[in-house]
């Protein structure tokens, strides 16, 4: 009876440990061999509330608010070199809402996330920390309008975007800054009606174009002057 009376007691003092901290509201749960877990607040005993939450190893892994366990509302995650991999918005255990996501330390995207991808609008940051692209966002790839930078910050790309691709209207640059397409793409490709220009800014074509190249119907400028019209078969002029 004795043991089994010392045993109980032993029970009851681990309890207080993993579920109180005198003093004040904040909890404590550890790992079987003793290593802190997680603080903060708790509910109905699940993680509610803003907390810390622990790796095995006892290095911080997220730290923000919780719901029933989730993460839930503003939090950060952090890497095993304690640098930050997310912060921002989560639903339910997922990013979701306005956040920031880093890689090695750097910003890699901000913006909006649904169920832990971006989409929606947001900003993609080279690895020097310089603006790559901003603009719309589908399934963790460029959708809708957006802008494409070269790391200089020239503009490169300005238009829809399809799946991570050039698709519907758009203006493509030499690296420059001079614009050297404006019209139709599909799939990442001149494709359907739009003019093409040299890099000193001077009209090359206009007209149709089909699988990247010059086809169908179009006129063909030297100097600003029209030298040909009429019909174009794989980017030659049919005389």
């Amino acid at each position: 009876m004795k043991g089994c009376t010392y045993k109980k007691i032993l029970l009851v003092l681990f309890i207080f440990l993993v579920f109180v901290q005198a003093g004040c509201g904040i909890k404590k749960v550890y790992y079987e061999d003793g290593t802190l877990k997680y603080e903060g607040e708790m509910k109905g005993g699940q993680f509610h509330g803003k907390g810390k939450l622990y790796t095995e190893e006892g290095k911080l892994y997220y730290e923000g608010e919780f719901s029933e366990g989730d993460f839930h509302g503003y939090g950060i995650i952090y890497n095993e070199e304690n640098q930050v991999v997310y912060e921002g918005q989560f639903y339910k255990g997922r990013q979701h809402g306005q956040g920031k996501s880093f890689r090695n330390g750097t910003l890699w995207y901000q913006g909006d996330f649904v169920n832990g991808v971006p989409q929606g609008e947001g900003k993609w940051y080279y690895e020097d920390g310089s603006l790559w692209y901003e603009g719309g966002w589908k399934n963790n790839l460029p959708h809708g309008f957006g802008t494409w930078y070269t790391k200089d910050g020239v503009v490169k790309y300005q238009g829809e975007y399809v799946n991570g691709k050039y698709h519907g209207q758009g203006k493509l640059y030499y690296d420059n800054g001079t614009l050297r397409y404006e019209g139709e793409f599909v799939e990442g490709i001149f494709h359907g009606e739009g003019k093409q220009y040299r890099e000193d800014g001077s009209l090359l074509y206009e007209g149709e174009f089909y699988n990247g190249k010059r086809h169908g119907q179009g006129k063909w400028y030297r100097d600003g002057k029209l030298i040909y019209q009429g019909e174009w078969q794989n980017d030659h002029p049919v005389y």
